[in-house]
Formats: C-alpha cells, structure tokens, sequence
C-alpha cells in the first residue's frame, strides 16, 4: 500500500493560497511573548549597569577629593577648620605660600565642594564637586585628639537624572573618613 502525504493548502476566493487571520494573531502572540521574556534580562542588567555606574562615579568623585586634600595636607604646616555651620564647612591649610581651602557641604550652593587657592592671585577657585549630578551630603571635620588628629567625614550622594535614563531616579551614597595628622606637638 502506498501511502502519500498531501498537503491541503486554504484556498480563499480567488482560488489564492495565504495564512487565515486567526494564524497570523497566533504567530503574534507567540512572538510577543518570546520577546518580552528575552527583553527582561536585558532590562534588569541595564538597571544593573546604570547603578553600578552611579557608584563608580561617586567613587571617583570621592578618590579625587581625598586625593586633593591629601597631597594639600602633606604640604602644609597646620589647619584650622572653625564650624559655624555644620552644613558648611571651611577647611584651612597653611602652606608656604599661602593658604588653600576646601569648603564645602550639604548646605553650601545645594552640596558643592569647592578648593580655593590663595597662593595664585586672584584667588582661585576650582569646584570639585558640583551640587549636580554629585552632591556633598556630609563634609565634616572632628578633632579626636587635640591639635593632633583630626577625622574629616566625607559623604558624596550621586544620582540619575531620570530624564537622561529610563529608570526612576535613586542616588549612590559613599562614605569616606580621612584621618589628618598635624605636625605640631
């Protein structure tokens, strides 16, 4: 017995062949949801890269600042931090040729930094951080031991924007301690 496979092909009024309504809504369906379960993963990493480019960047922002006053501590011969506003804090070097500042904090131009350079006429001012992207949320100085050692808290808060990104707007915070150790005994 032979056996052979015909295949019926639908056939529409004008005797044309093609694909009924009902198939191309389920080939659709069947599409849509292969995609929407692809695109998920990608999604999440997306939120994933985002975040970890938010800490990256505060990070950096931070690692500069500690780096700026750092070398400008080694330099100098003494510092002064007087606090009116625990919000806005000014801290003071003393070097040979004058003196170099940071001031800066959460209530300072909306959590800028700013590094003022008194040994170049004029005066010159570099903004570190710009209240922006990045913001000071913390920039306080606390004598441990008198005249001797001084712990600067440091804490930088970077945010999306959610305008720039699709995701909804969250910060990074990082904190940072820098302990200074003056020469004078």
């Amino acid at each position: 017995m032979n056996h052979m496979l015909y295949v019926k092909h639908l056939t529409l009024r004008g005797g044309e062949t093609g694909f009924s309504l009902i198939e191309l809504l389920i080939t659709m369906i069947i599409t849509s949801i292969a995609f929407f379960g692809l695109a998920m993963p990608f999604i999440a990493e997306r939120s994933s890269w985002g975040s970890g480019k938010r800490l990256s960047e505060a990070q950096r922002d931070a690692q500069m600042i500690t780096r700026a006053i750092a070398r400008v501590a080694r330099e100098s011969n003494d510092y002064s931090f007087p606090i009116n506003n625990p919000g806005h804090v000014k801290i003071t070097f003393a070097t040979p040729c004058g003196n170099l500042s940071f001031e800066g904090g959460e209530s300072f131009n909306n959590g800028q930094l700013h590094r003022l350079d008194e040994c170049v006429s004029p005066t010159g001012t570099a903004v570190l951080i710009d209240g922006v992207r990045s913001r000071v949320s913390e920039f306080a100085p606390t004598t441990i031991v008198a005249k001797k050692l001084v712990r600067i808290r440091l804490n930088i808060a970077h945010k999306n924007i959610s305008s720039f990104t699709n995701e909804p707007e969250r910060n990074e915070i990082l904190n940072t301690d820098i302990f200074l150790r003056n020469n004078a005994t």
